[in-house]
């Protein structure tokens, strides 16, 4: 995966990321279940990264998606 490929891949990831969190602000789930939806849409796409590079989100990275 070159340099532009991985560029778009975190842009989508950060996209869908920021999907799930506006859904959770609008949701009525409790503390605690937000609290899961967004570990496991964070988990997700980190998994889809490193399936698509071949290596893990270093923290800088995972900052920069998740904030």
């Amino acid at each position: 995966m070159n340099a532009e490929q991985e560029k778009a891949l975190k842009q989508k990831l950060e996209k869908e990321g920021t999907i799930v969190a506006e859904q959770v602000l609008k949701s009525n789930q409790t503390m605690s279940e937000s609290k899961q939806t967004l570990v496991d849409a964070m988990a997700k796409g980190c998994k889809e990264f490193e399936k698509a590079t071949g290596r893990p989100l270093t923290y800088g990275e995972m900052r920069g998606l998740y904030g």
